[in-house]
């Protein structure tokens, strides 16, 4: 056969054979995943979770923080620490005919983490583990607050109600037992807030019931708490305060029991105090005044404290906040003084 026949029947089969494979249905390859998409209607920062609803926020922080004790530490205290600390928060949410559903979740901790928060919310009720109705005053989460409502991160159920410019509501927590026993509240704190604000005003009011439980007896004491805070120009100031009866961790003390084994006395608390931020340069400057009294039969613990925070950012989600809190602390037997101070930096996102 000569070369010039051997190549043209090669070509004739390969035309041929292309022209074949031409008429074949092309096999369709996976479809290509959706890139997750932002949620406008959420805010900023929500990214719909592809094939579905949801639309995620993933935020948190990491937290250095340094504690320089004064002179007058005790001996199992030590004068100089340190600690690192994380916080991880996701917030889902989607529409529904019930509204916009959502759950939010955190975690924190140093050595070990923790739920902090943990809840469901749709249609004006909030129920899981979140922060008590109560638990109102103080910016710093750490150490720059008065503590005034005690309940902090707790587990119970809320309903909000909205009405013009106040916000009313209700909710029922796990008791926070702070016995002279071992005994343990049958019932939960029911608590109620009202909230208010008008333009620069805000104003807050919330109460609450705790039962008070011994190897003796049981009694029911309760909680009140308030809060008005102005913004002017680049200042904000608050003043706060409260009484409780049988209730004291809502006035911010842990120095004495709500009760003697009885509980036929119940101890009697109290809260007052004041704070001022000022925008400074870039950052915030803190100041705060506060005084937590508790008085049970014939022993009296009354605290004043003291302190001064900056707030200082270096870049978005960087900054670093020095702080020095004054206690001075007095019993019926004694009186000390302790100064304390704080560097904390913290990356946020």
């Amino acid at each position: 056969m000569k070369l010039s026949t051997l190549l043209l029947s090669s070509a004739a089969l390969v035309v041929a054979g292309s022209a074949f494979a031409a008429d074949l249905p092309a096999k369709k390859g996976a479809p290509a995943a959706k890139a997750a998409t932002g949620c406008a209607t959420f805010g900023a920062g929500f990214i719909q979770v592809p094939g579905t609803d949801n639309c995620l926020k993933i935020g948190g922080y990491m937290k250095y923080k340094a504690t320089f004790n004064g002179q007058n530490t005790s001996a199992t205290t030590a004068q100089i620490s340190q600690a690192g600390k994380l916080g991880l928060s996701l917030d889902a949410r989607s529409n529904s005919d019930l509204g916009v559903i959502r759950g939010f979740s955190k975690i924190e901790g140093s050595s070990s983490l923790s739920v902090s928060d943990a809840y469901v919310q749709f249609g004006g009720l909030t129920a899981g583990k979140s922060t008590a109705l109560t638990d109102i005053a103080g910016t710093n989460p750490d150490t720059f607050d008065s503590f005034l409502g005690g309940g902090g991160s707790d587990v119970g159920v809320i309903y909000s109600i909205p009405a013009g410019a106040a916000t009313v509501e209700i909710g029922a927590f796990n008791a926070a037992d702070n016995n002279v026993s071992s005994g343990v509240a049958d019932l939960p704190d029911f608590q109620g807030r009202v909230k208010f604000s008008a333009g620069a005003v805000g104003l807050t009011v919330a109460g609450t019931t705790h039962q008070v439980e011994s190897t003796a007896g049981t009694a029911t004491g309760y909680a009140f708490v308030g809060k008005a805070s102005v913004t002017a120009g680049i200042a904000t100031a608050s003043i706060y305060g409260g009484t409780s009866k049988g209730a004291l961790l809502y006035t911010g003390s842990n120095s004495l029991k709500d009760s003697t084994t009885a509980a036929a006395d119940l101890a009697v608390g109290s809260n007052f105090g004041g704070e001022l931020l000022i925008a400074a340069g870039t950052g915030t400057l803190g100041l705060e005044a506060v005084q937590v009294t508790s008085t049970l039969t014939s022993s009296k613990t009354t605290v004043n404290s003291y302190g001064v925070s900056y707030v200082y950012p270096l870049a978005k989600g960087l900054s670093v906040e020095p702080e020095l809190l004054s206690t001075t602390t007095q019993t019926t037997s004694d009186t000390s003084t302790a100064q304390t101070v704080y560097l904390r930096i913290t990356r946020d996102f």
